[in-house]
């Protein structure tokens, strides 16, 4: 395929030459190089001691329509550059810039040189060449119907994709994620400890990056109200196993906390310390919900 674009403009060599004794040489090239720049005719500049050279860049440059011929636009640049010096030193500058410009079916090839006068002359050939048209910017209608087409395979391929994903369930999952947790919908059970502890107010708070659910614990009927009353409880011979198990828990000081997310599925086991518990006063268990999933169930057990 041709990379020969019609409208593009290349510049290569070189110009050379010691800077002008000009306090502002420096400052006044650099203004150059950006003029330079913005007619799309770019230099890097490179100064060692009192020297200068400027290389030009061989980038292919689109000419914008109705700025003119490129060799017109590099001779005045490149005069612009020749009037920061002194008229005596100009003729002392060496160049060797070239420029390719593509046309219709065509190659300009332009050399430019510093004649003994001081100023800018170029000699050009023009050569036959295969040359293709720059792309042309979509109109308004063209941006639509290539929206259009865009959105016509986006919804291809989602309906393609609902084959093997369960969006429904996805979003489902997603909102679930996303949406604030209600103490509410949160279910909590405490069968194991059935006539020692009752379980009752909810309250979400956040304790750093986490969210933390507050469930209020109650001394029931049978809580032992100090360690004699627990050791004696151990030691009945007749103690079922499960109440066993839940008064060493409250020996122990800790209990075991399972969370399940909607479907049931358990999704994270914790040990939260049991708050110190008298009777006929409430006491507070702190519970950390996990970031990833909403909990629905939440089971207190030895």
């Amino acid at each position: 395929m041709s990379n020969k674009i019609e409208g593009t403009l290349i510049v290569e060599g070189l110009i050379e030459g010691r800077l002008s004794q000009n306090p502002q040489a420096r400052g006044d090239m650099q203004q150059w190089l950006a003029a330079a720049k913005g007619q799309g005719v770019t230099f890097s500049l490179e100064i060692d001691g009192n020297r200068f050279s400027l290389l030009g860049d061989n980038t292919p440059v689109h000419m914008s329509p109705g700025v003119g011929p490129g060799d017109k636009i590099i001779t005045e640049t490149l005069t612009a550059l020749l009037e920061l010096f002194p008229a005596s030193e100009r003729p002392a500058l060496d160049s060797t810039v070239r420029s390719i410009e593509y046309r219709h079916n065509e190659e300009v090839q332009t050399l430019y040189v510093v004649g003994p006068d001081g100023r800018i002359h170029s000699t050009q050939r023009t050569a036959a060449a295969r040359t293709v048209a720059p792309l042309q910017p979509l109109s308004v209608g063209g941006k639509l119907k290539l929206a259009g087409i865009g959105l016509g395979i986006a919804a291809l391929a989602i309906g393609v994709s609902t084959l093997f994903i369960d969006y429904r369930a996805w979003f489902g999952d997603l909102s679930d994620r996303m949406l604030a947790v209600d103490a509410n919908q949160i279910a909590v059970e405490a069968s194991a400890f059935n006539t020692l502890l009752t379980v009752g107010a909810k309250k979400l708070t956040r304790q750093d990056q986490s969210v933390v659910l507050e469930v209020t614990l109650d001394a029931a009927k049978d809580f032992p109200a100090d360690d004699a009353a627990l050791e004696a409880m151990l030691k009945k011979p007749d103690l079922p196993l499960r109440k066993r198990l839940a008064v060493e828990a409250l020996a122990r000081g800790y209990v075991r906390c399972d969370i399940y997310d909607k479907k049931g599925a358990a999704i994270a086991a914790i040990m939260p310390r049991l708050p110190a518990l008298v009777a006929g006063k409430s006491a507070i268990l702190q519970i950390p919900l996990p970031a990833s999933v909403r909990p629905a169930r939440i089971l207190i057990a030895p």
